[in-house]
């Protein structure tokens, strides 16, 4: 376990015209949870028992100079994952024209994140009922659409090491069965009766900073489990699946694992995924669309925490054997070293760039800080030292890793 002190780790800087504060709940991920997750972000965090409406709350927000109040859910590995509560405020030096008082305001954020809209330790039935209907609603509307469908079906393909068992697809007929008291429960359990991790960027005093410190609530510190990275086992071949479905568009998509994988093969990874998909390069665009005009829109993602890299093309139906052979075609160049250097430092360029870019983006700068202190992903300066001396023949080394794992086609059958 990484024990980490109660204090807020805080990047203070007079570069930028607002505060962002993040408040991080980790817990350990189980399948059980998969449903409280999705109804607790559509639950929280609109309303309090002090402002118990909508508009209540959003007036709240202003008078207490709250730009943003925002909760997200986050994997912070394969075993745990996150609740987080984002806080913009002004910058402090407006603040104190006004004759603001942080106090009042952090008094208020405390009082959103513990004090959510509910009665004798149970969420009103009212407002689970309009939170499951939203939750299914939104999975309908990805159902609907080509792409979801597609990444969901190979989601359920290539997962021979049960990474996307808690997915939501998998567990709807569960939506219903949920009671509010036992969602207030599974609150309570992952943020109610605990301390957060507190992160924070700005311009930020001595004195916010002590308020912080002393006026969060005194509960157990939240853990976090060191452990992030577990290779999925590579199969001795490819497989290959082609389904019709009722949509107007045609998706073909392959899935590579990466063979041995582990949390230092993240840059590389980056770097690929930049080689084939970035402005810079643009590889399989080039390919596929520039010179044999077989796709609509092409583009390459990667799952870090499991060592799978998935390339995604929108095809015309009728060239779907071209398409999968031209594909096949770029990833054998992609061992070419010579094939690879042609393009290296345009990508590497665009990183430092991206680097630059940071400098100006306080949201990129308060993540690079919480990757520094979870250990996971390297804060972008700390990839860019990494990336800048790779080689194109360490990247043909790396691709040899790769083995196709799945070829999945989901053709439309309204395609004209």
């Amino acid at each position: 376990m990484i024990r980490k002190d109660r204090k807020p780790i805080f990047y203070k800087t007079k570069d930028f015209n607002k505060i962002v504060l993040e408040f991080l709940f980790p817990f350990k991920k189980r399948e059980e949870y998969t449903i409280y997750q999705a109804l607790l972000l559509r639950m929280l965090p609109y309303k309090t028992n002090r402002f118990p409406t909508e508009e209540a709350f959003s007036n709240a927000l202003i008078s207490n100079y709250v730009l943003g109040f925002s909760l997200t859910h986050a994997r912070l590995s394969n075993e745990e994952d996150c609740f987080k509560y984002t806080v913009v405020l002004p910058d402090n030096a407006v603040l104190q024209e006004s004759g603001y008082s942080f106090s009042d305001t952090f008094s208020f954020i405390m009082d959103a994140i513990y004090h959510p809209y509910q009665k004798e330790n149970c969420f009103y039935e009212s407002e689970l009922t309009t939170s499951k209907q939203k939750l299914k609603t939104s999975l309908q509307n990805t159902l609907k659409k080509v792409e979801g469908y597609a990444s969901i079906r190979l989601d359920d393909l290539i997962d021979d090491a049960g990474y996307f068992e808690d997915s939501l697809y998998k567990h709807q007929e569960e939506i219903d069965l949920v009671d509010v008291r036992e969602l207030y429960a599974f609150y309570e359990e992952v943020i109610g009766k605990k301390r957060p991790l507190v992160f924070g960027i700005g311009n930020i005093t001595e004195e916010m900073e002590s308020v912080i410190l002393t006026s969060l609530p005194d509960y157990p510190v939240v853990s976090v489990t060191k452990k992030y990275i577990e290779a999925y086992t590579v199969p001795k071949k490819g497989k290959t699946v082609e389904e019709e479905k009722d949509y107007n568009q045609t998706i073909l998509k392959y899935a590579y694992k990466i063979k041995d994988f582990k949390k230092e093969d993240i840059p590389m990874l980056s770097l690929v995924r930049f080689l084939l998909s970035s402005q810079s390069s643009s590889i399989l665009q080039e390919f596929l669309r520039i010179q044999n005009n077989l796709v609509y829109v092409v583009s390459s993602g990667c799952y870090f925490f499991h060592g799978v890299f998935i390339i995604t093309a929108s095809i015309k139906r009728q060239n779907k054997e071209t398409a999968k052979k031209v594909i096949e075609e770029v990833m054998e160049k992609m061992q070419d070293t010579s094939f690879v250097e042609s393009y290296l430092e345009k990508v590497k360029l665009r990183k430092k760039v991206n680097l630059e870019r940071q400098k100006d983006s306080i949201f990129s700068l308060l993540s690079d800080l919480e990757d520094a202190y979870f250990d996971c992903f390297l804060p972008l300066p700390k990839e860019y030292e990494t990336i800048k001396n790779v080689s194109a023949c360490d990247i043909t080394l790396f691709i040899k890793r790769f083995f196709l794992d799945t070829v999945y086609c989901l053709e439309g059958t309204h395609e004209k």
